[in-house]
């Protein structure tokens, strides 16, 4: 740990203390020492990501534990969560650090395959000469497809049932887009609009290119009130017009459809079923806006609860009706996604699924939407009997509580280092809560709420434990 003694370690924070504590402080110290290189090959991967990391002992007493403050030990999950967590949690007592690495998830194989926007089927699937329809890896088993940069529309679903079956990486190679639409590149200006052929049943009309998150533009009962409304669109059985700040919408206006049956449904039929998807971005979802359809879907249909696991890295779902949901005994870690402007809620869970969020974002659900008189949309949710795991997540500006499992009963959550705040609703106004589940459980730990009026909620029968939180 590169300490010689505890003068020289202390010597910023030291305050007049008498000679009894200082030996004992050695002792502690001694037997942090000796603690630490027992757990070397544990902490190595925080040593190398933070110079300024020195690891203590959970058993540390006395002085030597206020002094060491920003100090990451490991740290130990409640006696009563029975999820096996796949990598070590470590923390300062204040915050969160973890040494999962998403790359130990790809699956290694040999069978590479391309995809271009633009690509052919006839083609071989080389990175020379692509595949354009995602239906030529549906049944694949155990293949590494690679999607080039680009914009992936309805015109890449061709021949595809929207299920992806199997042991398989999805990986996108710069910026990615997948809608559940069309986004033309032939808008023709006209009295200070754009219009283009209406190809299909259009449900929205979105900007893929100012925001991430997309901005979906207003729709209006006529062409005047289109040309009057910036961000606006209005669309007749020939024509869409759109009204927008873009200098050039080519390619980069997306058109959801409507009643649309194709999705990215990937189901996992045997125990040990691992998809990996990296790099993507996901923009509407393929049901209208009356039906409970995300942009993407995880289901594990097995007896073995826990086994089909999959990995979403680096992702985004956005503008669907749902974000991303996972079902049954599906398994699925979620690191760096998000989940954003959609209908319902963001990262949505049911079954018995057991989820994981590292550094995920929930915002903006349901803004447009209100359901039995009320506000109920979330950035997070559980709906079941599910297990979920949000490591330094932030949920905020939802149309409901932003961060909250409900509808079921013996759901179980761990909060670690998460926010929740400026919750969008009138009615339901919360951070983290639980909503209706009996016998529900939720643990917050360094957590922070604020602007709801409910920073934290408990429904009845359930139980929420907090531990070093503020709101």
């Amino acid at each position: 740990t590169g300490m010689t003694s505890f003068e020289e370690y202390f010597a910023p924070y030291l305050e007049p203390i008498e000679k009894s504590q200082v030996e004992q402080n050695r002792r502690d110290i001694l037997e942090t020492k000796i603690k630490v290189n027992e757990n070397s090959s544990r902490l190595s991967f925080l040593n190398d990501n933070n110079d300024n990391i020195m690891p203590i002992s959970n058993t540390s007493k006395g002085m030597a534990r206020k002094y060491n403050k920003g100090v990451f030990h490991l740290w130990e999950k409640p006696s009563e969560y029975d999820f096996s967590i796949p990598f070590d949690i470590f923390t300062d007592g204040n915050s969160f650090q973890t040494n999962f690495n998403t790359e130990t998830y790809e699956n290694n194989y040999s069978n590479i395959k391309y995809i271009a926007s633009d690509g052919d089927d006839s083609n071989d699937g080389t990175i020379e000469n692509p595949w354009k329809s995602f239906g030529k890896i549906r049944e694949i088993n155990g293949v590494t497809c690679y999607l080039k940069d680009g914009i992936y529309t309805v015109d890449n679903f061709s021949n595809w049932d929207g299920r992806l079956i199997g042991n398989f990486n999805l990986i996108g190679l710069g910026d990615v887009k997948i809608v559940n639409g069309d986004c033309p590149d032939n808008w023709e200006f006209e009295d200070g609009v754009y219009k283009t052929v209406c190809k299909s049943d259009y449900r929205a009309c979105i900007d893929i290119e100012t925001d991430v998150a997309g901005i979906n533009y207003t729709k209006t009962d006529s062409l005047p009130d289109c040309k009057a409304t910036k961000c606006s669109y209005f669309k007749t059985n020939e024509f869409i017009y759109i009204n927008t700040s873009l200098d050039t919408p080519n390619k980069k206006i997306a058109l959801i459809y409507n009643n649309m049956e194709k999705c990215f449904l990937i189901y996992a039929y045997s125990y040990d079923t691992t998809p990996y998807i990296k790099n993507i971005k996901w923009y509407g979802s393929p049901n209208s806006e009356t039906k409970n359809s995300p942009s993407v879907e995880f289901v594990s249909y097995n007896d073995q609860v826990g086994k089909s696991k999959a990995v979403f890295d680096n992702c985004g779902f956005y503008c669907g009706y749902v974000g991303v949901q996972t079902n049954q005994a599906a398994e699925t870690i979620f690191y760096n996604c998000e989940a954003a402007n959609v209908y319902t809620d963001g990262f949505q869970y049911f079954g018995e699924s057991k989820n994981v969020e590292i550094n995920c974002k929930g915002y903006s659900c349901g803004l447009d939407h209100i359901q039995d008189n009320g506000q109920y949309d979330n950035g997070s949710t559980a709906h079941g009997k599910c297990n979920t795991v949000r490591i330094n997540g932030s949920y905020y500006g939802n149309n409901g509580g932003n961060c909250v499992d409900a509808l079921d009963n013996n759901a179980f959550s761990l909060c670690l280092g998460c926010s929740a705040f400026d919750s969008a609703a009138e009615i339901t106004s919360q951070g983290f809560a639980l909503q209706g589940g009996q016998l529900s459980r939720m643990y917050l730990e360094a957590c922070t709420a604020f602007g709801n009026k409910y920073d934290i909620q408990s429904g009845a029968n359930g139980t929420i434990k907090i531990k070093k939180c503020e709101s």
